[in-house]
């Protein structure tokens, strides 16, 4: 078996090759964090969020619609957060590959700032952020992303981490790290769910959504491998005034949140504008 492999911004690896005899089976995607500011009580939250094989909406997996089946579960929601930017992790969410449908296509892993505005907080105080997959079964360390801050994450609160996709039959994971300034969980599913037929959520993020662009790490050993990603400078910097200014729901009527995924018109009024300049 492969040694873990350390992915940089734009990487993708194909997650047989870092698993036990090839087979990938149960995996634990675990995110940690460390706050740099000791403004008030810091709650970052990991989600993910499920499209089929067109790239339709199927369901997230948050703290809002926790799951525990044979497909997912959601390991619980960490209020304080901090603990982790080293080998602790903040949150974690396992996904059970064999189980997973067949027609699920990708499973893109985000994360936000809970209450980021009421708290003046913003990704720029976050420091030491990771994302790292695990064998359930064997406890081995496959995969580590470190997100690398940046003067891009000022006022954004949210982040596109990565996301496993379905190649040749195969799942792949691909490096993201793109931020955005939303209000919650749910501003985040929109920019996906929400595509035109102009415009993915990929190009509104300004990444590529060929899974054959970027690099393929193949080293082992933990070594990093210099790689770039299209990117559109300041595609996002301009979405915070279309946003919603809802908060978040508090954690107590987390339960009573409805299922039918809100539907926001300024960012698709925002985007429609684009294509009108």
């Amino acid at each position: 078996m492969a040694e873990k492999i350390r992915l940089v911004k734009g990487e993708k690896i194909r997650l047989t090759k870092v698993t036990q005899e090839g087979i990938l089976r149960n995996v634990t995607a675990g995110m940690g964090w460390k706050p740099s500011h000791s403004s008030r009580t810091w709650d970052l939250d990991q989600s993910i969020v499920v499209l089929d094989e067109y790239g339709n909406y199927v369901k997230q997996i948050s703290y809002m619609r926790p799951e525990d089946s044979k497909e997912f579960l959601y390991h619980g929601d960490d209020l304080v957060g901090g603990g982790g930017g080293g080998n602790e992790d903040d949150e974690q969410i396992d996904i059970n590959f064999p189980k997973l449908a067949p027609e699920y296509g990708r499973i893109i892993v985000i994360m936000n700032i809970y209450q980021a505005y009421r708290k003046a907080q913003d990704l720029s105080m976050v420091e030491d952020a990771y994302i790292h997959l695990t064998d359930v079964e064997t406890g081995k360390e496959l995969v580590e992303y470190r997100i690398e801050n940046s003067e891009k994450f000022r006022e954004k609160t949210g982040l596109f981490v990565g996301e496993f996709y379905k190649k040749d039959g195969e799942w792949e994971f691909k490096a993201i790290g793109e931020p955005v300034r939303v209000r919650d969980i749910e501003e985040m599913v929109n920019i996906i769910t929400q595509k035109t037929a102009e415009q993915s959520w990929e190009e509104y993020l300004g990444v590529s959504n060929n899974p054959d662009d970027g690099c393929e790490s193949s080293c082992s050993g933990g070594c990093r491998v210099s790689c770039s990603i299209t990117h559109t400078e300041g595609s996002n910097q301009r979405t915070s005034s279309s946003m919603s200014h809802t908060e978040e729901p508090n954690r107590e009527t987390s339960s009573s949140v409805a299922q039918t995924e809100p539907r926001r018109k300024g960012i698709m009024g925002f985007i429609r504008s684009l294509f009108e300049l």
